[in-house]
């Protein structure tokens, strides 16, 4: 028998499985380690899960719309005519005409 088992038979409970304790509220309900992080990244402003819950939905439309709006933008989409053309200038023999 190795050290290792042996370690194993005297010590059975530091080789158990542990899962991480998940955020829970006042009634015992679980809810994301994101939701969480939100809650306390608020500074106290988000207090329950719903909030949080709200405040993550309220992120993911704001990127979606500047996400639509930048890959629009990217196939030309609503730009209008191309004005990068020339403009002549009026001057000596280059007259506007009226």
């Amino acid at each position: 028998m190795d050290l290792l088992e042996q370690y194993k038979q005297q010590n059975p409970e530091k080789f158990r499985e542990q899962n991480p304790a998940q955020p829970a509220d006042a009634y015992g309900r679980e809810y994301s380690t994101l939701v969480a992080l939100v809650m306390r990244l608020s500074g106290g402003k988000i207090r329950d899960a719903k909030q949080a819950s709200y405040a993550l939905l309220g992120v993911v439309v704001i990127i979606a719309v500047i996400s639509g709006i930048l890959f629009l933008r990217l196939l030309g989409v609503g730009t209008g005519p191309d004005m990068s053309s020339a403009v002549p200038i009026a001057g000596p023999g280059n007259e506007i005409p009226r």
